[in-house]
């Protein structure tokens, strides 16, 4: 008689966090769902931007275009070898 107690309780148990573990889920999908139907309209409603939006600036706008590089590498007589060590 005991043991069938337990295992009348076990299920209850079981039912219980089941019920709740399955609320939660089904909340947690309706609020993604929900999030994922806004960034659709969103994304619907957006004009699509033409070529000219993605130009970017030219990399030598305030130097000359010879300088684009601030660090350029020295010229090959200039560098130091082991020998010169």
């Amino acid at each position: 008689m005991q043991k069938d107690y337990r295992d009348v309780l076990e299920v209850v148990k079981f039912d219980l966090i089941e019920e709740t573990v399955g609320s939660w889920l089904r909340a947690i999908i309706q609020r993604l769902e929900k999030e994922q139907t806004a960034i659709r309209r969103d994304q619907r409603e957006r004009p699509i931007l033409g070529r000219q939006t993605f130009r970017g600036t030219p990399l030598y706008q305030k130097r000359h275009p010879k300088c684009a590089r601030p660090t350029s590498p020295k010229p090959a007589s200039s560098r130091r070898t082991n020998s010169d060590m």
